[in-house]
């Protein structure tokens, strides 16, 4: 299994930094086609960027998840 990328919601650079690197990540042609899930974690957080405001940045379908959701990729990939 490759490894996953994993980001938290910051607003900022930070945010800006992690787009511009998925959007390298897949323009790579291994990854033509592929899936990708999109969590908006610790949105329970007043530090969280807004999962609107991410949204419209991307053509993603971005879900919301709390920071206390241990089980959020779990319940998010049966969705």
């Amino acid at each position: 299994m490759d490894d996953v990328p994993v980001e938290f919601s910051f607003v900022g650079e930070r945010l800006l930094a992690c787009r511009e690197e998925l959007r390298s990540l897949l323009g790579e042609e291994r990854l033509s086609g592929a899936t990708l899930l999109v969590l908006a974690n610790k949105q329970d957080l007043p530090s969280a960027a807004r999962v609107a405001d991410i949204a419209k940045q991307s053509h993603y379908i971005i879900q919301k998840k709390p920071s206390y959701a241990a089980k959020a990729v779990y319940v998010s990939c049966r969705e």
